[in-house]
């Protein structure tokens, strides 16, 4: 009864959108002018949220059952993504010549077009949620429909808690469902834990679909894999925390943070490698099927979240500002020239013109916000104290909340290395280039399916690794580091790809003069930079002196 209910509903906007009456616009969910704007939550704090939380799952539920034709459905808008390639919101004919999804990959319009693409998503979620609220008896009526009006799409916080979401892993879920006058405890179907495609579209009716091969979404299948066992385990053997922090806090304008084609160690990269991490490869790491996966909108929504971080912390550098030629899309040819202005198909806003990089660098007005961005009751000032409070909290060194420490002592030289390819060259793809210091994997770049062509960036701090190098203060940096790194590039399947089979690969170290924060509410401030190119040797290859010997004992 619930899922007839918020099918008759949406129905309407499908009949608007069959007869070409009107674009679904992305608006966000309406809030009353001067109210406080509901706060996306981390999915481990939703789900002990009660109402919201029942709510939550029959509506991922019900958007999964929807007719495959329903543009509020899952498959509708997970498919935007990529596969099957149709036309969505009557946003136009298909003008590609390349990639045909909608999203762009390796792009500075990277981060733009995911935030109204998630924003739909959440604008379905809760127009589900509160038909179903309104279902609810009389008695608990009132409390579920609150509940829908404040839910909003959950954030996965890889960073905070490197483990994928205990929710996503069992069978069924135990959730309030109606009952008469009542309400009942029922093990209810996890839709978190897999998506179904539908068969109209695994036998063709949307053209070529395989779902990568698969009729489901999987996880790290079994009897090589286990999920969530793998996926926590590649998780954690990456320092997402550190990882992230650096990124808020050394990046130098729009471009250094938000994509791969950006010159610094950007939120992509890892992006990417949550993507590779997260569902041990599968549909998640393939751009065409990705959108499916249950994870995707709770990953999205937490990148989305550190992009707001940045616009909090940095507000002079929201988005980008200088034109290029982007990657072919759905609605776009590869060469098209992209601007700040440029449409982000297939996203309208209310007055029928697309959303553009401009008309989403900001999230007030959208109808959420996280933690720490309260902009209706905070000057700039105190949002951004505010974000830097919770991301040397949630991510900074254990340094970063000291007080009454020495001027002298904050002052540090950090280590990065810093990788660009061409992905042309690594033609098996997504591929992981290693790069290991003093002999530890000091830290990978994924080199994802897509962009097709092109040049993309990463890095990541060496700090630990160069302080075994330099141990004993004899050594020069720049070339402790050249004569020492070595690379190792690897397929998902763990086949090796030749060093000498990508020339372009270049690896830099940057050396930076760093003060630490001395209070919560500060950020590291970066002062004079150098940067050096390194020669890198295939893993392996190296001729390491033996280690000194140990000191004579006393």
């Amino acid at each position: 009864m619930m899922l007839q209910a918020s099918v008759s509903v949406l129905a309407l906007a499908a009949v608007s959108l069959a007869q070409g009456t009107a674009h679904i616009p992305v608006t966000g969910v309406p809030v009353s002018s001067g109210s406080a704007v509901p706060l996306r939550q981390n999915i481990n704090d939703l789900v002990k949220s009660g109402p919201q939380w029942d709510l939550y799952v029959q509506a991922m539920y019900n958007m999964s059952k929807l007719d495959s034709h329903d543009p509020y459905s899952f498959f509708q808008i997970a498919g935007i993504h990529g596969a099957p390639y149709i036309e969505y919101n009557k946003a136009g004919g298909r003008s590609g010549d390349g990639w045909l999804g909608y999203c762009p990959h390796g792009e500075d319009i990277f981060l733009t077009w995911h935030r109204p693409y998630v924003l739909l998503f959440e604008q379905a979620l809760v127009s589900v949620a509160k038909n179903i609220a309104n279902g609810y008896p009389a008695q608990y009526r009132a409390k579920y429909q609150a509940a829908a009006a404040s839910l909003r799409a959950p954030y996965w916080d890889w960073a905070a808690d490197s483990t994928v979401p205990a929710c996503t892993v069992p069978n069924t879920l135990n959730i309030n469902v109606p009952s008469g006058s009542g309400i009942k405890t029922v093990a209810y179907t996890n839709p978190l834990r897999t998506y179904y495609f539908p068969h109209i579209a695994m036998t063709g009716s949307y053209g070529e679909f395989s779902g990568g091969g698969q009729d489901h979404t999987i996880r790290c299948p079994s009897p090589q894999e286990n999920y969530p066992n793998t996926a926590n385990a590649n998780l954690q053997a990456r320092p997402y925390k550190g990882w992230i922090y650096d990124v808020l806090t050394n990046s130098q304008n729009f471009a250094d943070f938000a994509s791969t084609s950006g010159p610094g160690i950007n939120v992509e990269q890892i992006h990417n490698a949550i993507h590779w991490d997260g569902a041990c490869g599968n549909q998640f790491l393939a751009p065409d099927y990705s959108g499916f996966d249950p994870l995707f909108f709770m990953h999205h929504s937490n990148v989305d979240r550190m992009w707001a971080f940045w616009e909090a912390i940095m507000p002079t550098s929201p988005v980008f500002t200088a034109s290029y030629k982007g990657q072919s899309r759905f609605n776009s040819k590869t060469g098209a020239t992209i601007t700040p202005n440029s449409p982000l198909q297939p996203f309208y806003q209310a007055n029928g013109q697309f959303h553009t990089s401009n008309t989403v660098k900001s999230i007030q007005g959208m109808g959420y916000s996280y933690q720490g961005i309260e902009y209706w009751q905070k000057t700039q000032a105190q949002i951004k104290s505010s974000v830097s409070t919770i991301i040397n909290q949630l991510y900074g060194p254990k340094s970063s909340s000291k007080r009454n420490t020495r001027a002298a002592d904050l002052v540090q030289t950090r280590y990065f290395a810093q990788i660009s390819v061409n992905v042309t060259e690594i033609q098996t793809r997504p591929a992981e280039i290693n790069v290991y210091v003093a002999g530890q994997k000091a830290g990978s770049l994924i080199v994802m399916k897509l962009p097709a062509e092109g040049m993309v960036n990463g890095g990541f701090t060496v700090d630990t690794p160069m302080r075994t190098l330099l141990h004993g203060g004899n050594r020069n940096a720049v070339s402790a580091f050249s004569s020492d790194v070595e690379v190792e590039i690897l397929t998902r399947s763990g086949q090796t790809i030749p060093l000498e089979s990508v020339p372009s690969l270049a690896i830099d170290l940057e050396s930076a003069n760093v003060t630490m924060p001395s209070a919560l509410d500060q950020l590291p401030k970066y002062g004079a930079r150098s940067k050096h190119r390194a020669q890198a040797a295939q893993k392996g290859q190296r001729v390491r002196p033996p280690p000194p010997p140990p000191p004579p004992a006393q």
